[in-house]
């Protein structure tokens, strides 16, 4: 099933991705009907690379089998989507009342081991379970909602911070 919404979500992705290509090759050739049209903008070219990107990570994700590698991929086409300093793949066993972490890496500070001294409800992506929706968290140092979590973040200099379901 897992497989099956992977194919899927790639079908959205390479669909949204023509259709991009397209209005952008339409526009172009709209203008003024100048045999030679100009150059894409610098914003429409990055929009255009950032499609691209989220479609090879899809790819990337859905030609893997093993979890590790499955997280590898994941963090090797993000970086040409979105700068980030940490990235983590989480999955909260509602039965067993647990977090799993699946893959952590945070730039420049290999080995880094998951909290394993925190309470789900402590942590930031329980709520992003328990509300499914995405959570941005500005300023470390002002959030009051996870005082433990963000004291652990603190030590690793990760400001700020956003979660997705």
């Amino acid at each position: 099933m897992i497989y099956e919404l992977r194919k899927s979500r790639d079908r959205k992705l390479a669909t949204e991705l023509e259709q991009f290509r397209m209005a952008q090759a339409l526009k172009r050739a709209s203008i003024c009907n100048r045999i030679n049209a100009p150059a894409p903008t610098r914003s429409e070219a990055q929009r255009l690379a950032r499609y691209e990107a989220l479609l090879r990570t899809s790819q990337a994700i859905s030609a893997q089998r093993d979890p590790q590698a499955v997280f590898q991929a994941l963090v090797h086409t993000l970086r040409h989507v979105v700068p980030f300093d940490a990235i983590g793949v989480v999955l909260y066993d509602e039965a067993a009342h647990k977090i799993h972490f699946h893959g952590l890496e945070i730039v420049h500070q290999p080995g880094v081991v998951p909290p394993a001294d925190l309470a789900p409800e402590e942590m930031v992506t329980w709520w992003v379970h328990q509300h499914q929706q995405p959570l941005m968290i500005p300023c470390v140092d002002t959030e009051t909602r996870f005082p433990r979590m963000m004291a652990r973040l603190k030590q690793y200099g990760i400001n700020p911070l956003a979660r997705c379901p």
